[in-house]
């Protein structure tokens, strides 16, 4: 399988969208056809099948989506959110940055990730920093604040503990993230039956896009 990260830049969404149907399409590609529901032919689907045929599913890194704004207005943005010593207000400020977030908007808009979910955002954006300080991004690219890295879910049987950001691990232009989850444990009943596989003719991207 090709381990190549998601694509990197402002302007590259649409790379984002299909590196993740790429690779959850390798995924199910290699995924023993005992494992994924159905009787006796099993379509590969581009990935829905295998994510479709797990109890629990979880996305977490460097998932590289961006703002979709002005690097001064984001940074002054953020930089607001720091004063503001009301956590009722912060939130509205936060949430007016995360309107403009493109993974965001790829999963309302049904272009990848699909049925996937997120903890609340309360922590500062994760990049891009300065190394060993807490300043965003000040070389000549002056790339803007973005909430680079997240966790995914597929929500049934989930809830969220915990989701969060170490700003004090300053070592890397990024800020890790973590949540603690709660999952319903209760499996599925595989069919260990010898299954035959049909593969389905690859939706191009742009069908993935309207759909």
């Amino acid at each position: 399988m090709d381990h190549r990260p998601q694509a990197a830049h402002v302007k590259k969404s649409d790379a984002r969208n299909s590196d993740y149907w790429r690779i959850v399409s390798e995924l199910e590609a290699q995924t023993p056809p005992s494992f994924l529901k159905g009787s006796d032919n099993v379509e590969l689907d581009g990935g829905e099948h295998l994510l479709n045929s797990m109890d629990h599913v979880v996305i977490c890194g460097d998932l590289n989506y961006r703002l979709d704004l002005a690097r001064e207005f984001a940074e002054r943005t953020v930089n607001a959110i720091d004063k503001v010593k009301d956590e009722t207000q912060a939130k509205n400020i936060r949430t007016s940055l995360l309107r403009h977030d493109q993974l965001l908007r790829t999963i309302s808009e049904g272009r990848a990730f699909t049925d996937f979910a997120e903890g609340e955002i309360q922590f500062p954006p994760t990049f891009k920093f300065d190394k060993g300080t807490l300043d965003y991004d000040t070389s000549h690219k002056q790339r803007i604040p973005a909430w680079t890295d997240r966790i995914l879910f597929r929500p049934n049987g989930v809830q969220v503990h915990e989701y969060n950001s170490v700003q004090d691990a300053m070592h890397s232009d990024h800020r890790p993230v973590y949540a603690t989850l709660s999952l319903n444990l209760v499996g599925r009943e595989v069919n260990t039956e010898p299954t035959k596989r049909r593969r389905r003719k690859k939706r191009t991207n742009e069908a993935k896009k309207t759909k």
